[in-house]
This record gives C-alpha cells, sequence and structure tokens, in this order.
C-alpha cells in the first residue's frame, strides 16, 4: 500500500492514475499468495510508467524515478535527488529521518488530538492505494480502468 500511495503522491493530484497492467508472481513460498508485482501505470493525460515491487527477490532497496519534461525526480532513501535540464542536480540528505509507519501514527495523533484532519489519511486515499494494488494484482496482464 505504501508503494502505491507514494507513486500517486510523487505523481501529484494533477496527475490521476487510470489505468494499470500487472503481472504478480510467488518467488519464496513462505510469501504467500504474491511476493512480486510488475505493471503499467497510465494517467489521465496519457502519459506511462512503471511500477515493479517485489519482497521475494535479494534485492534490498526502496527506489522511485519520475521523470518528465524538464528533468527527473529520484528517491533513493534517504536521499531525494532533483536533476532538471540543463542545471547540476539538487540532492537533499533525509539521514536521520524517520520514514513509514512511525511518522504515520505520530501524524494520525496529532490529526485526532488537533481535530483537523490530515489530507494526506483520507480514508479516500488509502482506498485508492487499494484499488491501484488490487487491481494490479488481478489484472493478469489485461488492461484494468480505476475508478476512483
Amino acid at each position: 500500500m505504501h508503494v502505491a500511495a507514494a507513486t500517486r503522491f510523487l505523481l501529484s493530484a494533477q496527475t490521476k492514475l487510470t489505468h494499470v497492467s500487472g503481472f504478480s508472481a510467488l518467488l519464496q513460498s513462505h510469501l504467500p499468495p504474491h511476493d512480486t508485482l510488475n505493471g503499467a501505470l497510465k494517467t489521465a493525460s496519457g502519459v506511462s510508467g512503471t511500477f515493479s515491487i517485489s519482497y521475494g527477490t535479494t534485492f534490498k532497496g526502496t527506489e522511485y524515478v519520475v521523470a518528465g519534461e524538464n528533468g527527473t525526480v529520484t528517491v533513493s532513501f534517504p536521499k531525494v535527488t532533483v536533476a532538471r535540464d540543463g542545471a547540476e542536480p539538487e540532492v537533499k540528505d533525509f539521514t536521520g529521518h524517520s520514514f513509514g509507519v512511525g511518522p504515520e501514527v505520530k501524524a494520525f495523533a496529532e490529526a485526532v488530538l488537533s481535530g483537523v484532519k490530515n489530507p494526506l489519511q483520507a480514508p479516500e486515499e488509502a482506498l485508492r492505494d487499494m484499488e491501484i494494488i488490487e487491481a494490479l494484482l488481478q489484472s493478469n496482464g489485461n488492461l484494468i480502468e480505476l475508478k476512483a
């Protein structure tokens, strides 16, 4: 789920995912029913990209790369690199920052205590992430139109 959420976040609200096609596999028998998911994503503007996640391989790492008309953004924890065409890449190092469940729980608790909803943690956002993963798992290579 977090990989789908991060992908949507990096693409931004203006670049809504509309279609997916994927394949899943089980590479490690102790991780059923699937430990690997590969797919293609398409946005409302027609831009496409790939999505790949596996907990069944020897590769250890997380990386997101978003390429646009004017450069790329690469997230390779704990660093984020923004490379604009014709400019020196900007690198921000987040070493020492916490990622994952801990900050999510903290943000949720802050929203509860303050009474102010965190839009990134809205149930609708989680449903969009679930729809992406579920469609990729069920597509078996067929194109699936996303509803949310």
